[in-house]
């Protein structure tokens, strides 16, 4: 085993929750593709994949409801985006907590809406924990696929190559993702 995939073994699940923490789906794709090349267990990337969104989503949902009068809170509740955000989750709390995370550029907004919503911390944990395990699954599954297609084009490529070309590839989604959201 070269180097680069002892590291991935030695620290992969610690980096994959820290960026489903922070980033989401490519990152949990990323998860997904080690999987594949029996880098990482793919149920333990999945389970950590689930733990890095799960703790995110309340950390912003907890954080929402905490600082929710706060005068930053109240001024950034006000623009258009997030009034649009705000009307959605008034006309059913529940629903927007079990779907946002599908929806991209969401996942940080959404759960600051809801803290200010009538849903209780309690039914969102609920909501939030098998959303996440279904979004973890789906993602690392995906991810999965990519790995399988990778090995089909490339076939059994050294790791460093993989782990190039997915991320590369994955910044080029974003930055696409990205244009596409900024022309509308």
């Amino acid at each position: 085993m070269n180097h680069i995939d002892q590291l991935v073994s030695d620290y992969g699940l610690i980096a994959l929750f820290l960026g489903c923490f922070f980033e989401g789906e490519s990152v949990a794709i990323a998860g997904g593709v080690l999987a594949h090349r029996h880098l990482l267990v793919l149920w333990q990337a999945i389970a950590v994949i689930a733990a890095g969104g799960f703790c995110s989503d309340m950390m912003y949902f907890l954080l929402g409801r905490l600082f929710r009068d706060h005068r930053w809170v109240q001024s950034f509740s006000r623009r258009p985006g997030v009034t649009r955000v705000l009307t959605a989750v008034a006309r059913n709390p529940r629903r927007v907590a079990a779907t946002f995370r599908f929806i991209p550029g969401a996942r940080i907004i959404t759960p600051l809406a809801l803290a200010h919503s009538t849903i209780t911390p309690a039914t969102y944990f609920g909501i939030t924990a098998v959303t996440a395990m279904v979004w973890a699954t789906v993602f690392g599954l995906v991810g999965h696929g990519i790995g399988t297609a990778l090995h089909l084009l490339f076939g059994a490529t050294h790791t460093h190559y993989v782990l190039i070309a997915t991320a590369l590839g994955l910044l080029a989604a974003a930055l696409l993702a990205a244009w596409h959201l900024r022309r509308r």
